[in-house]
């Protein structure tokens, strides 16, 4: 069998915690860091549910931990219902579980945040729910370590992320393009480290996921685009990036039954649209630096047509999307204009 090293990457500036690795198969990594790294001895596994029905993956997980997988779950309605959630934290925790690992997109990466979140709170309403998260929305002082206690009752979580450009649960890469698009041209909320890091994750990303589309076997290009959706996030979560319209809109057509990417595919271009007058010279320089100066991302616009003195922000998400193969309309997805008002009273709340 040939030998593979792995790579770790400390994720934040002279911290530990969290770390990023490829190079191993995924579940001699997890096997090895459970034990190692974390100091853990009982895995709650939460496996997509096509993951887990279309692929030996989640056995192939279970074999290489053995006994120290103490319970799973497969699959999750997308966007992360509370329901659901609590009914999964009180699994983990009735499980005596110490680390929770999550193979999947975005809705099962979320929703074992949200576990640890409550589990390490003693909380199991959802009025209780609702009421530490909009204190931790509210949260403005200095915010605490990353490293962990390792002597606490902390669950720790392992992530196996999956999706990349289509995929329910996450569509990771076009919705770290939006994070992207968001933190760069949010007005006078964004910052020059969001702004810097989003136009390196783009030109990370997107030729990435351009290449993927052509070649689904090149694997190189799956670990670029999930390393530019690394810093695509790091540009929104850490260095405080704004989140805009597209994901406040986004949020309400989950429970449409729309997935996270295709959320991101449908409005980015019409947010873009909307806000051109108010942040017009953000989003003409990141054009320039983000998308316009990447010689693959350029070539896919020159090619259908458009040129950088003419082409606004908006048309060069519409064509990117497309060529990304993503719905670009509400109706593909199944949403008529009698969920309109509903979707715009939810979206003002958001």
């Amino acid at each position: 069998m040939e030998k593979h090293s792995e790579t770790i990457i400390p994720y934040l500036p002279g911290s530990t915690f969290p770390i990023v690795r490829h190079g191993l198969s995924f579940e001699e990594a997890c096997s090895k860091h459970l034990k190692i790294t974390l100091g853990c001895s009982k895995a709650f596994v939460v496996a997509s549910g096509s993951l887990s029905r279309q692929t030996d993956a989640l056995t192939r997980l279970e074999n290489a931990l053995g006994s120290m997988v103490v319970g799973t779950h497969q699959g999750m309605q997308p966007h992360t219902l509370l329901t659901e959630v609590l009914e999964l934290a009180a699994q983990v925790k009735a499980c005596r579980a110490d680390c929770l690992i999550t193979m999947g997109g975005g809705t099962i990466v979320d929703a074992a945040k949200i576990v640890v979140f409550a589990n390490t709170r003693g909380i199991t309403t959802m009025d209780a729910l609702i009421s530490k998260i909009q204190e931790g929305i509210q949260f403005k002082g200095t915010p605490p370590s990353w490293e962990p206690n390792r002597d606490s009752t902390l669950l720790r979580t392992v992530c196996i992320p999956t999706t990349l450009v289509r995929g329910g649960g996450g569509g990771i890469g076009i919705r770290g393009l939006d994070h992207c698009v968001e933190s760069y041209a949010g007005g006078w909320r964004t910052n020059a480290e969001a702004q810097d890091c989003a136009v390196r994750a783009i030109r990370l990303l997107l030729p990435a996921l351009l290449q993927t589309i052509g070649s689904p076997d090149n694997f190189q290009a799956r670990l670029l685009a999930q390393q530019g959706s690394m810093l695509a996030v790091k540009a929104a979560l850490f260095h405080h990036g704004p989140a805009g319209a597209s994901h406040g809109i986004g949020h309400q057509l989950g429970p449409l039954g729309v997935s996270h990417g295709e959320t991101s595919a449908i409005l980015m271009p019409a947010v873009a649209k909307f806000n051109k007058s108010a942040v017009h010279a953000q989003q003409k320089t990141l054009l320039r630096e983000g998308f316009w100066s990447e010689p693959t991302i350029a070539k896919v616009l020159l090619d259908d047509g458009l040129q950088e003195d003419t082409a606004d922000l908006s048309q060069v998400l519409d064509r990117i999307i497309r060529a990304l193969g993503l719905p670009r309309t509400l109706n593909e997805v199944g949403v008529g204009k009698d969920k309109f008002l509903q979707i715009a009273e939810n979206s003002v709340n958001d």
